[in-house]
């Protein structure tokens, strides 16, 4: 599989109170990823970020020129299992001191489940360029979440997500989110605005192998040959139907990739029971 961008959106609070809040938008697609960024002026903040009301896990955070008496960058994700369906939710983000904060999120689908992020690089400089390159293979996309003293320069390579220049008044004031398809390796730049760059850049990993989704059924009536027979329903209705009456079911798969042959099994459970297969006439 090839990992692909869903959707952005961002936020920024100026000296605000906890907590910052943005909606994001996010798809239908498979094996889905979330991921925030989060920048604030003060090095004593402890932030948490919930999506949909269900909290984010931290993946890293790192401080300017990784001193803890500094402002920090962090990055959250949340993987498919604790995203909601496909719709418009609302991203939070909850801090225990009055700070500067800026936060962006954007989604992905395509991404393994199991490992969805590697190849972590972080860092911070100052008065110079951002230069970061992220291994990443193709078929698997780099992102960066970065901070800014000022407001970003100019960007080379990859594509902006969300940008949020607040001002260059204050230490952590001002966040981007870039990605860019994999190819071996990926290089971000932003050119140099006489401040300060703080970055977590990773490689989110591509689902490997075949996705097959059921996108439908159909019951049919066992009363001709395979053009001439009638439905039953119509197509995702299920069925009560006397006992003794043969029935016939249609099962519509999609499939991604190029899946191997398989053979599937058909089961049935009567109420209270275990899955029995239908053994064939």
């Amino acid at each position: 599989m090839t990992v692909s961008y869903d959707n952005a959106a961002g936020n920024k609070e100026s000296a605000g109170g906890s907590p910052l809040t943005w909606n994001h938008s996010i798809g239908s697609g498979s094996n889905r990823l979330l991921v925030v960024g989060v920048t604030n002026e003060l090095y004593n903040a402890v932030m948490s970020v919930k999506y949909n009301t269900v909290s984010m896990t931290e993946w890293s955070h790192y401080h300017v020129y990784n001193d803890t008496s500094n402002p920090f960058l962090t990055f959250f994700y949340m993987k498919e299992a604790d995203l909601p369906a496909a719709g418009t939710y609302e991203v939070e983000v909850t801090y225990t001191v009055t700070t500067t904060v800026t936060g962006g999120s954007i989604s992905f689908s395509g991404v393994d489940q199991t490992t969805p992020l590697q190849n972590k690089v972080e860092g911070s400089t100052l008065n110079v360029a951002l230069d970061v390159t992220i291994t990443c293979a193709s078929g698997n996309m780099a992102v960066l979440l970065a901070g800014c003293g000022s407001a970003f320069g100019t960007l080379g390579g990859g594509t902006n997500r969300y940008l949020q220049n607040n001002d260059s008044s204050s230490f952590m004031n001002n966040g981007a989110g870039v990605t860019e398809p994999g190819d071996g390796s990926v290089n971000i730049t932003y050119t140099n605005v006489g401040d300060w760059y703080t970055w977590i850049g990773a490689d989110i990993l591509a689902a490997s192998g075949t996705i097959i989704d059921q996108e439908g059924f159909r019951f049919r009536n066992d009363d001709g040959d395979e053009d001439a027979a009638t439905w039953k329903e119509a197509q995702d209705t299920n069925l009560t139907a006397a006992k003794s009456v043969n029935t016939r079911l249609r099962v519509i798969l999609d499939a991604t990739g190029d899946p191997a042959t398989t053979q599937y099994q058909l089961e049935y459970r009567r109420s209270g029971q275990l899955w029995r297969k239908v053994e064939a006439e």
